[in-house]
């Protein structure tokens, strides 16, 4: 809160407060704020309009009635219901899947630096290619896939693990039953414990990756899309109120009485991801389409240049 207090008083509100930055400096950072091609060969594209001081009410409410920033928040908030678990729970699951609470709080530092790298590839490929929607969308593919392969690997496990517990005594119906109660069934989960272990250590993996790196990209994409400073802090503070929810159902994922398999958690996990695809398509078709009737407003015009643009 004190950090909060100083840094509204320190902190310029534009390029054209920032004491540090010379007249050129100031020129040049306004231009990068609002032009995102300014090239030899190619034509710029003006990506927002600077404002003076204070809100503007009227862009506030745009930016709410705007279905896009809506669309956003959500995929922030399915981001959030796989993200909040994770840190949480990670040290448990590697516990419950065999590790000491030491090792397991080692083992749950790979992922992260994984995701760290993975951050700031997936930042980098997206600027260089102008897109949000698909590094995106593969992202979070990447996460659903890692979750599900948990989610399998752990049903598997679970349900032989029970079927052998809960064995009766009376002679087996069939050749599953016999598979079971022949000792078979208990060999091979013991004999397949390890490579269980590595294919979900792996899964963690991609889930860490994924989400973490989608989650970078759904912020920018929200700010990108904005057309003004109003809007554009609208779109943020509905994206922040609604995705922050997530954490709301994704710390209850994992309850203990559920482990050591935690299948039901990793599953939502997955879907959860699964569903952040959907809106992504969702998003980039609306914008697509938006932008396409821009192009045909302008050209009946005869405008010579391009305006103000969605990016994909």
């Amino acid at each position: 809160m004190i950090m909060a207090v100083i840094s509204y008083y320190h902190i310029p509100d534009s390029p054209a407060d920032a004491g540090f930055l010379t007249l050129e400096q100031k020129k040049i950072a306004r231009r990068r704020l609002l032009v995102v091609r300014d090239g030899d060969d190619e034509e710029e594209v003006i990506m927002g309009e600077e404002e003076g001081r204070g809100v503007r009410w009227g862009q506030v409410w745009n930016a709410i009635r705007d279905v896009g920033n809506w669309v956003t928040a959500f995929m922030f908030f399915f981001c959030n219901v796989s993200f909040s678990s994770l840190p949480v729970f990670l040290p448990t699951i590697l516990r419950d899947m065999g590790y000491t609470s030491i090792h397991a709080q080692a083992l749950s530092a790979p992922p992260y630096l994984f995701a760290f790298f993975l951050v700031l590839l997936s930042t980098y490929l997206s600027d260089r290619l102008g897109s949000r929607s698909y590094p995106i969308l593969i992202l979070s593919l990447i996460a659903s896939l890692g979750y599900f392969t948990l989610a399998a690997t752990s049903h598997i496990q679970s349900s032989l693990a029970s079927a052998i517990t809960n064995l009766d005594s009376e002679a087996p119906a069939n050749s599953f039953g016999d598979w079971i109660s022949s000792g078979a069934a208990s060999t091979w989960l013991q004999e397949n414990a390890a490579g269980a272990l590595a294919v979900k250590y792996v899964s963690i993996f991609l889930a860490a990756g994924g989400i973490f790196s989608a989650i970078a990209l759904v912020m920018v994409w929200n700010v990108n899309n904005s057309e003004s400073e109003s809007g554009r802090g609208t779109g943020m503070a509905i994206l922040q109120a609604v995705g922050q929810c997530g954490p709301l159902l994704g710390t209850r994922l994992y309850p203990e009485d559920e482990g050591p398999y935690y299948v039901r958690g990793m599953a939502v996990c997955g879907t959860a991801m699964a569903v952040v695809v959907l809106l992504v398509g969702v998003q980039r078709w609306r914008l697509n389409r938006a932008n396409r009737e821009r192009d045909r407003k302008e050209a009946m015009e005869g405008r010579v240049g391009r305006g103000w643009r969605f990016m994909l």
